[in-house]
C-alpha cells in the first residue's frame, strides 16, 4: 500500500475547505486503520458528536469511543482544529466527496 500523507500540508493549508480538511484526516485514518466504515461515513460520524456534544469532555469521550486506541493523532489533530467543526454539516461533507470523486 503506498499512502503518501503530509498532514502539515492538509491542517496547515486553509486554502482548502473544512470539509475537506476533515475528509483527507478521514481518509488518512481509514487507510491505515480497519474499521466498520469507510471516510465519508467516519466524518459524518464525528460532525455528528460534535453538533450532539453536551460538552467538550463528552465530545472527547465518544469520540475516542468512535475511533478506538489507534485514533490518538486523529483525535489530536481533530481537538487543534475543532472550531472547523463548528460549521460543517453532513451535506457540506458530501458535496465535497462528490467534488472530488476522480
Amino acid at each position: 500500500d503506498n499512502y503518501n500523507f503530509n498532514k502539515n500540508e492538509i491542517v496547515g493549508n486553509f486554502n482548502t475547505s473544512k470539509s475537506q480538511w476533515l475528509l483527507s484526516l478521514c481518509d488518512n485514518f481509514t487507510a491505515l486503520n480497519e474499521i466498520a466504515f469507510d471516510s465519508l461515513q467516519l466524518a459524518e460520524q464525528i460532525v455528528n458528536l460534535y453538533l450532539t456534544k453536551q460538552s467538550l469532555s463528552d465530545f472527547e469521550s465518544k469520540l475516542f469511543d468512535l475511533i478506538g486506541e489507534n485514533g490518538f493523532e486523529l483525535m489530536s489533530d481533530i481537538l487543534q482544529n475543532i472550531s472547523n467543526l463548528a460549521s460543517l454539516n453532513i451535506s457540506e461533507l458530501k458535496n465535497s466527496i462528490n467534488s472530488n470523486t476522480k
